[in-house]
């Protein structure tokens, strides 16, 4: 009867670390699952950050050239009124002293608005581009 209650109890030990060891093979590949999942969903956030900063670098090239252009369009339309004074000046105007003096002024004129209206561009292509990156930055 001893030997029957420890062969049973025997029994249950067994069936209880079969039972454990089952338990933890299973655990152990719901853990491996779990790891590949993770790997998987890292990879895939990388392939997509990757992609927005190549979007976000080509965005910020082509938002750079298109400043550019904007920044040599304003100039050379702010430029042309007082280009065009001048033309106009030495067609009608040819020759005597006061023509020089008068030429001259109006060159010097035409050098200070070159001087005021590039720094006025470039204070405004620093503001641009402080708005571009902030823009970009928020983006991502």
């Amino acid at each position: 009867m001893l030997q029957d209650a420890l062969a049973r109890r025997r029994q249950k030990k067994d069936k209880l670390k079969q039972l454990i060891k089952n338990l933890a093979e299973e655990k152990d590949k719901d853990d491996h699952k779990f790891a590949d999942k993770v790997v998987k969903i890292e990879e895939k956030e990388s392939s997509e950050i990757t992609r927005i900063d190549k979007t976000i670098k080509k965005e910020r090239v082509d938002m750079e050239r298109q400043l550019k252009e904007d920044i040599a369009t304003k100039r050379k339309a702010k430029l042309a009124e007082m280009e065009k004074k001048l033309d106009d000046f030495k067609r009608k105007n040819k020759g005597g002293e006061d023509h020089e003096f008068l030429f001259a002024d109006m060159l010097t004129q035409y050098g200070n608005l070159v001087k005021k209206v590039d720094a006025d561009l470039a204070d405004e292509r620093k503001l641009q581009e402080q708005k571009l990156e902030e823009k970009l930055a928020k983006r991502r």
